[in-house]
């Protein structure tokens, strides 16, 4: 009880002498203030009816700390006569304790995180001091800010906290909150009529349930999401699990094309709740110019990348921090396997984090964009540990090349049709031909239709020669919009270095050949990529093997699109034409380069290929040189070195068959990886026409056309992907 006389009456001494040396705000003293929460303590707003000294009231024995309500009970204990002595030494009971905004503290008794926040508007009449490496106390105060007496976390226990209010009044006869907070006051300890009870606030509770719903999704979802297929199986459920195999197929590509982001479910209330649990927090240093795309390079990963979070949420104000950007989150592949899980993470804007996902979204026509990369992956969470700051990074240097590669990259648009488009051209040009035979054989046996093969037979050889007089070219069929699927997949896109007279005629020779020649189909054999907007008047004959116009239908279907054998009556045949404006495109190094096509090589064969220089002499076509950047990158192919049993092989069955059998795979075997490719033109070497060259000029002009291809490949490389190291190793 307040009104009793206390045994150790030096224990008040140190707040008696604060309350004379202070007398300020505290804010305004030159001593230190350990954080806290600034508890204002009304009780001594004092009015008294007759002036005692605090000294008098001290020797009658009454303490400084006494409220009037306490004077109306000293009659219990038969000491009514002090009580007009209690009623001039007491102050009115307006005792105002309020809790605080929220303290850090790892546990109520132990040590502090040493942080706190801004005081929130609902709790009036406190502030919230931070000084690092101290704890947090409580700190009594009267009207005139003069600190009364001081509670250190070191005696925050059950016994001290109820003597503490209780000998000041705090208690008796009123409900008294008082500051112990377990975590971020959402847990309170409440301190009423000498016991202590447990609270939880709703908002916690919610806030809580959140961050478990998360965990679980990341954590304990997946083997749960097994388990359940499993049941639904055994259930008799098939058709459920079979609808949702033929969606997940269909939308198998969506993680790597941009995702299907929802601004909806990134302002729902439960990635706020999320946000503010911690809570998660974004600063803005420099400014995003939205006109621009971003790769965000984000450290460390910590344990399940809360922080990431940033940038798949609006609660940490990203849209309003960056105005006009749209952030897209990177994550591995595999969190997108598990069903229903793919979709939540598909509508909150993550994406797969390979480079061909992240090159998609930094190619499209919509600047800004930033991709969020958690830089150092799993291998960085086995270095999330408390107060460490460990990152890995040293070698991590692939989001550097792509954000080298994207400064240029064509605008990416399309998704289902572009693997429809190089599944349907891979066909045609290695599956086709089985199928093909097979369908003959079928309608000229089996079929009373044998009569229409008949009559294309009669077609096929009144045309066999057309291959090598310039072909049928068919410009709505270059046009096609299956070509520009094709030529986005990668994406395939062109370099135009110096302009084309369309007086004159060129014979452009390109390098590498790759496995399948995809940068050379798409922008000399088709118009995906604009080659007659960028060069107009210019027509492109694209040369091949002799064999490619063998096949029925097959056949057609390439001089329709303006291919031409690559034989040397018929490359003089489009370049002696006397109008002008015709081009025919040569892959110089053929079958055999294509067994030099591995990922990262800049090989060509090209030392002994002397024979498209002589051609370019006898018609005085001028030279072009032209180099497809990231070719030999979209496949990967089986070692065969020089001198090994497979390449022995190869160039034997090269030399009888006249093509090369490279044994190559890419995603999902047959689809190559969406790698993009550069075909750089460039400038013409003109040539002199003369009917029957020496060796020399042939050697000479060769020369040059070396020069100027390496000139080429050395200016371009690194804009392009290479390191600046890279060489061009000619063979």
């Amino acid at each position: 009880m307040s009104t009793r006389r206390r045994d150790s009456a030096s224990e008040m001494e140190p707040a008696q002498s604060d309350v004379g040396r202070i007398g300020a705000d505290p804010e305004e003293t030159n001593q230190p203030t350990p954080p806290g929460v600034l508890l204002h303590h009304s009780t001594f707003a004092v009015q008294v009816i007759i002036s005692i000294s605090p000294d008098d009231c001290k020797a009658v024995g009454f303490t400084p700390n006494l409220v009037c309500s306490s004077c109306s009970e000293l009659s219990q204990y038969g000491l009514k006569e002090l009580e007009p002595n209690c009623r001039q030494c007491c102050a009115k009971d307006e005792l105002n304790i309020h809790l605080p905004s929220w303290w850090c503290v790892d546990d109520v008794w132990g040590s502090t995180r040493k942080s706190m926040s801004e005081k929130p508007k609902e709790w009036p009449g406190f502030r919230v001091r931070y000084e690092r490496g101290a704890n947090p106390v409580i700190k009594l105060f009267n009207e005139n800010k003069e600190v009364v007496e001081t509670l250190g976390i070191d005696k925050w226990n059950t016994d001290t906290i109820v003597e503490f209010l209780s000998e000041r009044g705090a208690v008796k006869g009123r409900k008294t909150w008082v500051a112990l907070d377990v975590h971020e006051n959402r847990i309170l300890i409440i301190v009423r009529r000498r016991q202590i009870f447990m609270k939880m606030d709703f908002q916690f509770v919610l806030q809580a349930l959140a961050i478990l719903f998360h965990v679980f999704f990341m954590v304990l979802y997946p083997p749960i999401s097994c388990f359940l297929i499993y049941k639904l199986l055994r259930g008799g459920y098939f058709a459920i699990l079979l609808g949702y195999l033929i969606w997940l197929i269909y939308d198998w590509q969506t993680p790597s094309q941009g995702s299907r982001l929802s601004m909806a479910l990134r302002r729902a209330y439960y990635m706020k709740l999320c946000q503010q649990y911690f809570p998660i927090t974004l600063r803005k240093t420099a400014e995003l110019d939205p006109s621009k795309n971003y790769i965000i390079g984000h450290h460390p990963h910590g344990i399940l990348s809360f922080g990431a979070t940033n940038f798949c949420q609006e609660y940490s104000d990203f849209s309003s921090l960056f105005p006009g950007m749209r952030s897209y989150l990177s994550t591995l592949k595999m969190n997108f396997l598990f069903p229903i899980r793919r979709e939540y993470f598909e509508f909150l804007g993550v994406t797969d984090c390979s480079k061909s996902a992240i090159q998609y979204l930094l190619s499209k026509p919509r600047k800004g964009t930033a991709v969020a990369v958690v830089i150092g992956g799993a291998e960085e969470a086995l270095e999330a540990h408390p107060g460490k700051h460990r990152v890995v990074l040293k070698s991590r240097k692939g989001f550097i090349k792509l954000a080298l590669r994207c400064g240029t990259l064509k605008p990416i648009l399309l998704s289902s049709c572009q693997a429809v488009a190089v599944l349907f051209n891979i066909f045609v040009i290695l599956i086709s031909p089985l199928p093909i035979l097979y369908y003959i054989y079928y309608i000229l046996m089996y079929t009373s239709y044998w009569w229409v093969m008949m009559l294309y037979f009669l077609w096929y050889l009144y045309d066999y020669e057309s291959p090598r007089r310039g072909s049928h070219l068919f410009m709505c069929l270059r046009r096609c919009s299956l070509f520009k699927c094709l030529a986005d997949y990668f994406p395939v896109y062109l370099k135009k270095t110096a302009p084309l007279s369309p007086r004159r005629n060129y014979l452009i020779a390109n390098h590498p050949h790759g496995i399948t020649a995809a940068g050379l189909f798409a922008n000399f054999l088709t118009e995906a990529t604009g080659f007659s907007d960028a060069y107009p008047g210019i027509t492109t004959y694209p040369g091949t093997l002799d064999i490619n116009f063998l096949l029925p239908f097959r056949r057609e279907y390439m001089l329709m699109l303006g291919a031409i054998s690559c034989g040397r009556e018929s490359v003089k045949y489009m370049l002696s034409k006397p109008a002008g404006g015709h081009a025919v495109v040569l892959a110089v190094g053929g079958a055999e380069e294509a067994l030099e096509a591995h990922p990262g090589a800049s090989r060509i064969i090209l030392k002994s290929r002397k024979g498209f220089v002589r051609l370019a002499l006898i018609c005085g076509a001028s030279l072009v040189p032209s180099y497809s950047f990231g070719e030999v990158d979209v496949f990967n192919q089986i070692n065969n070195e020089k001198g090994s049993l497979l390449r022995r092989v190869q160039d034997w069955f090269r030399k009888i068959a006249t093509f090369s059998t490279p044994i190559f795979y890419g995603s999902y075997i047959f689809l190559p990886y969406r790698r993009p490719i550069c075909t750089v033109v460039g400038r013409p070497i003109d040539v002199e026409k003369c009917e029957d060259p020496t060796q020399e000029q042939i050697d000479r002009l060769h020369e040059i056309y070396v020069n100027e291809l390496l000139t080429l490949f050395n200016k371009y490389k690194v804009s392009y992907g290479l390191p600046e190291s890279a060489q061009l190793e000619i063979l």
